[in-house]
């Protein structure tokens, strides 16, 4: 007669052995990549199909062609030290071997497929639940106005999808195993991001805000040696250029219910410039949280007073307005525990998510702009998926009354409809931006009659023209098509 096994190996529960259900975590897991993977390929469909901007970037791509990598690292402007962003460009172009189109748009596609899967191995699906409302949570990060401007911008290299990566990387970072490797891995990150564009001292940020909150992955000795790092980028910017900080009005940006040119910044604000920049720190926190204002223009509540108010504004403010009232839910309901150090990873990413928010609002302080701000909005999503997820297992576990679940209902079912549209109008908008790009082509002639010193060069004329034959060969069509066939459904998308 034998006994039964009664060790512990041989009992544990089913959440012990990695199965939630019936069914193993790993494979909820692999469906929440799976999925994201496909969202990849969408958008990057839409990216090789989108034609290079003619004045941004064939300026870049030229000055790949005609100057050397130290040349193009060296050049600094004034208010920005950004010797990687043109690096990259020059590192591409020679390794392209002639094809600069299908290159440069590999690297664009590339990355958003690896923000994508970084962003769902912060989620840790380990469930159905969990992987629905990742589904949600990847709608926002897609759906969010912050985003559009690393997708429809057609640089060679969007260095503001590169921020992105970096910033979720570096929360990846702070949530392994601690092991040399990571901690090498942070520093050079924070100097590759840090190098490439202002936004990328918030890598920095991610790991502080990160290892306050309780992530282990780098030690308190990788965070002064990456605060090192910010010393000799300022250093840099400071103290050997003249680069320094970029000046008052340096460009066009909202205030108010109107965007105000550069004259008009300085004579308003010349002798009160903490109150433009404080303006622009507020505009920036309540973009995020509630799509309002749009690059320091608060034309909802201008068109709400004028009564013109458009059907996608609405959507907007709906949308991004319930999920910062779940996240408010979730602090006010997890407040002792957080008083306490109580943390849960949900909790943590939350956590990072605001600090993120106050430190993107604060870079943003000379002008403000949707694109500037996307890495909090990518980190909104990830709250969102908190938040969202929270809700649901109160609710499974039945501490809504009859008529609170009603009302729950309701405002999810409103809250993913919302942002499903916004998804699909980021998709519309990048057709959009293809035709724009492709019909700017056809001023080519005058812009390299316009273009002086090494931009003249005979090689660049015939890179240009070469460059312009690619894109009058490449088939875009024209998306007003769809305005003319279903008006009222194109008015539900942002225009920006």
């Amino acid at each position: 007669m034998t006994t039964a096994n009664t060790e512990p190996s041989a009992i544990l529960l089913p959440e012990e052995r990695g199965y939630v259900g019936t069914t193993p975590s790993h494979v909820w897991r692999r469906l929440a990549y799976g999925y994201v993977v496909l969202v990849a390929i969408g958008v990057g469909y839409f990216l090789f199909r989108m034609p290079f901007q003619l004045r941004d970037n064939l300026g870049l791509i030229l000055d790949a062609q005609q100057l050397s990598f130290w040349d193009i690292v060296t050049e600094v402007d004034q208010g920005y030290v950004r010797p990687l962003l043109g690096g990259l460009v020059k590192i591409v172009f020679e390794l392209s071997a002639g094809h600069y189109f299908v290159a440069y748009k590999a690297v664009h596609a590339a990355q958003v497929g690896l923000l994508l899967l970084l962003f769902v191995r912060l989620l840790d699906v380990r469930s159905s639940l969990d992987f629905a409302v990742s589904t949600l949570a990847t709608t926002v990060l897609v759906g969010i106005h912050t985003f559009n401007g690393t997708i429809s911008e057609g640089f060679p290299i969007n260095t503001f999808m590169t921020i992105l990566v970096s910033c979720v990387a570096a929360v990846n970072l702070s949530m392994s195993r601690p092991r040399p490797w990571v901690a090498w891995a942070g520093v050079c990150l924070l100097a590759w991001a840090v190098f490439t564009l202002e936004t990328g001292l918030l890598v920095w940020v991610c790991f502080v805000v990160g290892y306050l909150s309780g992530f282990r992955g780098v030690s308190r000795r990788t965070l002064i040696v990456m605060t090192g790092v910010l010393g000799v980028y300022f250093l840099l910017r400071f103290g050997i250029t003249d680069a320094g900080a970029p000046p008052l009005a340096s460009r066009s940006t909202g205030f108010g219910f109107s965007s105000r040119e550069p004259a008009e910044l300085l004579a308003r604000f010349s002798y009160a410039p903490l109150m433009f920049y404080g303006y622009n720190i507020v505009s920036s926190i309540f973009s995020v949280a509630f799509s309002e204002p749009r690059a320091g223009v608060w034309a909802f509540t201008r068109d709400l007073m004028e009564g013109d108010l458009g059907s996608w504004q609405v959507v907007n403010i709906v949308s991004s307005s319930l999920v910062t009232a779940l996240i408010g839910r979730l602090i006010w309901t997890r407040r002792r525990r957080w008083a306490a150090f109580n943390l849960e990873h949900g909790d943590r990413l939350v956590l990072v998510f605001l600090g993120v928010l106050v430190a993107n609002a604060a870079i943003s302080y000379p002008y403000t702009k949707d694109v500037i701000m996307s890495p909090a909005g990518v980190f909104y999503a990830l709250a969102a998926y908190v938040a969202t997820r929270d809700l649901l297992e109160s609710a499974r576990a039945g501490r809504f009354r009859f008529v609170s679940s009603a009302i729950v209902t309701a405002c999810l079912v409103v809250l993913s409809a919302t942002w499903c549209v916004r998804s699909i109008g980021n998709h519309y908008s990048l057709r959009e931006q293809a035709f724009r790009n492709s019909s700017d082509w056809t001023e080519l002639d005058s812009w390299t009659a316009g273009a002086q010193g090494h931009l003249r060069a005979p090689t660049a004329v015939a890179l240009s023209k070469q460059l312009g034959a690619e894109v009058a060969r490449t088939p875009v069509p024209n998306p007003y098509f769809w305005e003319r066939a279903v008006p009222e459904v194109i008015k539900l998308f942002d225009p920006y």
